[in-house]
């Protein structure tokens, strides 16, 4: 136990020590917690004693948190990083203040401070030259979960079909080398010539040199231009939660070093164009592949032409070797041989192969197709068979370029060589927008055959004759249609009897995997969750607009969008599926549709939506108070209990929290702690947070007392639109901590709360671990450089990530820090102007320094019941009364109101202000006395801010 600096004489005089409230009953201790405050597995470096986690901007010697301000800690990685070599003032100048000027001097005792922490002998001066680490660095090994490097796993990967380019090489080695030197190529030909192909098989090969941060973009489902930003922000793993992602996109990809792979780009070059202007320019280690049959003519573009393969010559002379050595006749042999139905080139087959290459234009796709008929046609019939069906496409296509024309009449003629079932299945899958596996093929298209046995061997079929591609990665198989088949087949589906009943059959095969995504969230890792339901939303977007454009289909389409928010939610689509809320909800007005489950479950799905959105708590009561009175009447009680959180969240974002502790209350009745102890621990964490707001910081401890028991025996695992369970009790109790006195163990919770947070990669349980624990805990304990850190951590995290409610506190903690530091008016990387005020801001501000107060706050403090921090407003209103009596009955009110609610820390400020005024009214000994009292309450964080003023008060009186 430490002792307080000054007073270690008196604590005879204190009697036994004074820890509040706590019934002799010990305090949950963050190092019993299931959480710890350091990451075993984090990349870090050691030497000596001590270890530096970069990551996560930490020291430790012993395994315990060494403290270390910011501007250290980046002189120290910069002798880590350079191990035993010279670094000069001028590295040192430009690795930790870049652009900003500052004096040698300034550095000296930077230098002089870090050996302070580190001891003699660990930093050498050179003399006239520099300094230099004097020690043996080791890099200890292993992923961290720093949020800057987690972004890889959220990655959308390109596709692992197998891939064996023929006659590719020179134009892969020309990819490598534009992509280094010019950082944004376009792969341009015709349709059929392989550029996806190109694409991926380019991306696999660059995995290593990007350190396996490539992302796959594939735009060919996509029909609405104003989409592509959203779209490329969803497949990085970010938030869409407002009308205008570009700023969070930018934002986020401004220092990554990332390849961008964008996948058929030409029907979407007015939407595209300029958002890859805008990554180019403002994000230098981005690189980006792209590709088009056309140029995207976007500024930084470097366009790689990709034509046909080279074919043989129409010359007889050519020998079997010299036909054999053409990229075209290769990919025809290997194809036609695994159809088994050709073997060697020889000099009878040569001429005939070479001439089939020669009618297909060399289009690899071509190529593919007509070489997988090779099981039922001899090399003679398939030529025959060739130039009638292309010559009579042809006759018909006049408007189209040859190339396409070729391709066309492939795919036309591959199609009527399919018997009635293969073709009736191919028509029905095109309503697959992307990838799919064949169960839900099965669900869409099994009524065409004549059970499930004639289903598969049909499918299978359609898989060799290279008309449906398989990706045979993962535990299950998935399939896709190539663009060009898809677009053929979605004309045929078009003109057939079946389009509606396929329809319908796609949506209610939707329908059913919405609703297996919302089961599974909890039961797979977020990984296995996105990769088995995340290939889903180019699906939903088609059919949901298919369904809205038909009165017939509107009821469906409702159903959809109610089922889906799982799928919106976890793919962080928030604004896209914000507006099909709405239109979902004006439907069922206009039509005045009688769908209470629906209509309830649109309600809390937009209730949510605003949260993450603007976060105006009206908007948000208004739709959560709708669905619950629907849950009410359905007698749904777990829809019930939802809505009644989200109600009690916005109850409580608007500072009403009597209102909010009653709902919480409410939805404690509803609630068999027996058997349901995760719901259970959920109510204790409302009406513990609501308790804290008020003031009632004793009974929040017994609610936080018992969750911290009954935590650790269950699973934590966030839902889709709800908080991390355990960072949202950690963050609450590690508030507690510091509120009760304990500032040192307060921080090592609000450490450890949000490294929990970033190993989970929940975004939204990041921001509020950092909200509402630890930047709080930094400003309060006057430590701005860390309140900085992880400000401008909470700023990276929500900008990125596309938060404006969350993005809106990190807003005003940087405007605070520019006031506190005297760095003048700070602008904010990211605004959003309909982000809702949220009176907790004012509040927080207020408590760091009374210069924060507002005609609002004063207002609720006369007007309303007490706070969280009213011993502390009413101490701020005590330094501004000028008459003597007032100001010390305010304090007085206020040191007994910090008690009765069981708070050390405002007992502390208060006690200091009041015994400087009674030593100004000549009351130097009752001053010192109430002081002393207070002050030897505490064990630990005597460095803090307030502690040391009020040691400095204390050493004051005592002269």
């Amino acid at each position: 136990m430490a002792t307080p600096p000054c007073v270690e004489h008196s604590f005879a005089l204190c009697g036994p020590v004074l820890r509040g409230d706590m019934d002799g009953q010990a305090w949950p201790n963050a190092h019993d917690m299931t959480v710890r405050a350091t990451l075993p597995d984090a990349e870090a470096f050691q030497f000596g004693d001590f270890v530096l986690r970069p990551a996560i901007r930490s020291l430790e010697k012993a395994n315990k948190a060494v403290p270390i301000g910011a501007r250290a800690f980046d002189i120290l990685l910069a002798f880590i990083r350079t191990s035993n070599e010279l670094v000069t003032v001028a590295e040192l100048k430009e690795a930790v203040w870049k652009d900003l000027h500052v004096e040698d001097v300034v550095i000296r005792v930077h230098i002089s401070n870090l050996r302070k922490i580190l001891g003699d002998g660990f930093i050498k001066n050179v003399a006239g030259r520099g300094y230099c680490l004097s020690a043996e660095v080791t890099a200890v090994a292993g992923k961290t979960a720093n949020p800057e490097i987690f972004y890889r796993e959220k990655l959308r990967r390109p596709p692992q079909f197998p891939l064996r380019l023929i006659g590719r090489e020179t134009t892969i080695e020309q990819v490598y080398d534009k992509l280094s030197s010019k950082r944004f190529i376009s792969i341009v030909g015709p349709g059929g010539v392989g550029k996806t192909t190109i694409a991926l098989v380019a991306g696999q090969r660059l995995n290593t040199t990007f350190d396996e941060a490539v992302c796959f973009v594939d735009f060919s489902p996509l029909a609405d231009p104003a989409l592509v930003t959203s779209t490329i922000a969803s497949s990085l793993g970010l938030a869409v939660s407002t009308s205008d992602p570009q700023i969070g996109l930018l934002k986020f990809l401004r220092e990554k070093k990332l390849l961008i792979v964008l996948d058929n780009c030409e029907h979407l070059l007015e939407g595209i164009a300029p958002i890859v202007e805008a990554i180019f320019s403002n994000a230098p280690s981005v690189h980006i592949l792209a590709t088009s049959r056309e140029p995207l003519r976007a500024r930084g573009e470097h366009v790689l032409r990709v034509g046909p393969l080279r074919v043989p010559s129409d010359t007889p002379s050519l020998t079997v070797e010299q036909v054999a050595a053409y990229p075209a006749v290769q990919l025809f042999l290997e194809r036609a041989s695994a159809a088994e139905g050709i073997g060697e080139l020889n000099e009878e087959n040569a001429p005939v192969v070479a001439e089939i290459c020669r009618k297909l234009d060399g289009l690899p796709l071509a190529i593919e197709l007509a070489a997988a008929r090779c099981d039922v046609y001899t090399l003679a019939a398939l030529n025959d068979a060739l130039d009638d069906r292309v010559r009579m496409l042809w006759s018909g296509r006049r408007t189209a370029p040859d190339r396409h024309q070729t391709l066309d009449a492939l795919i036309d003629w591959s199609f009527t060589l399919l018997d009635e079932t293969e073709r009736s299945i191919l028509t029905a899958i095109s309503v697959f927008q992307g990838p799919f596996r064949l169960r839900a093929a099965e669900t869409v298209a099994g009524a065409l055959s004549t059970g499930l046995s004639e289903f598969r061997e049909s499918f299978q079929k359609l898989v060799s004759n290279s008309l449906i591609s398989a990706e045979l990665s993962g535990d299950e198989p998935r399939y896709r249609l190539l663009d060009a088949t898809r677009a053929y087949a979605t004309v045929k589906l078009d003109q057939s009897d079946f389009k509606v009943a396929m329809k319908r059959r796609h949506l209610t095969c939707l329908l059913d995997a919405a609703n297996r995504a919302e089961a599974g969230w909890g039961a797979q890792s977020a990984q296995s969750w996105l990769e088995s339901f995340g290939i889903l939303i180019n699906d939903l977007r088609a059919t949901i607009r298919w369904a809205f454009s038909s009165d017939d289909e509107i009821r469906s389409g409702i159903r959809l969008v109610a089922a889906s928010s799982a799928l919106w939610f976890r793919l962080s689509l928030t604004s896209e599926y914000r507006k099909h809320l709405l239109t979902a909800l004006s439907a069922l007005d206009e039509q005045q549709e009688d769908m209470p489950n629906e209509r309830m479950h649109l309600n809390i799905a937009l209730g949510f939506a605003t949260w993450h959105t603007s976060g105006d708590p009206k908007v948000m009561s208004s739709y959560f108070t709708e669905a619950a009175s629907l849950a009410e009447k359905l007698q749904d009680k777990p829809n019930r209990r939802l809505a009644l959180w989200g109600l009690w969240r916005a109850m409580s974002i608007a500072g009403d929290e009597s209102n909010a502790l009653r709902i919480a209350e409410q939805h404690a009745k509803l609630i068999d702690p027996a058997a349901e102890e995760g719901e259970h621990l959920t109510n204790l964490r409302m009406r513990a947070l609501s308790l804290h707001w008020i003031g009632r910081q004793n009974e929040a401890i017994t609610f936080a007392r018992e969750i911290a028991k009954r935590q650790s025996n269950l699973d934590s695992e966030s839902s889709a639109l709800l908080l991390d369970p355990r960072v949202a009790c950690e963050a609450l109790i590690s508030r507690l901590y510091w509120l009760k006195g304990e500032p040192e163990q307060a921080l090592r919770m609000a450490e450890s709360c949000f490294e929990l947070a970033t190993r989970k990669q929940h975004v939204l349980s990041m921001c509020y671990s950092l909200v509402v624990g630890l930047c709080p805990i930094y400003f309060w304990t006057g430590d701005y450089e860390k309140a900085r850190l992880y400000t401008d951590k909470l700023l990276n995290i929500t900008s990125s990530y596309g938060y404006p409610h969350w993005a809106n506190f990190a807003t005003h903690y940087l405007r605070m820090l520019a006031h506190l530091t005297g760095e003048g008016s700070r602008e904010s990387h990211f605004m959003e102007s309909d982000a809702h005020h949220n009176p907790f801001i004012d509040e927080l501000m207020v408590t760091v320094s009374s210069d924060f107060i507002t005609l609002d706050v004063v207002e609720r403090l006369q007007s309303g019941p007490d706070r969280w921090c009213s011993p502390e407003l009413l101490r701020i209103q005590a330094t501004v009364t000028p008459d003597a009596e007032v100001k010390e009955k305010l304090l007085e009110q206020s040191l007994a109101l910090a008690q009765a609610q069981g708070a050390l820390s405002w007992e502390l400020r208060t006690a200091t202000t009041l015994a400087t005024h009674l030593a100004e009214r000549g009351q130097r000994k009752r001053g010192r006395d109430l002081l002393l009292k207070t002050y030897a309450q505490f064990t630990e964080g005597f460095e803090t801010r307030d502690l040391s003023a009020a040691n400095s008060i204390l050493q004051s009186l005592q002269a």
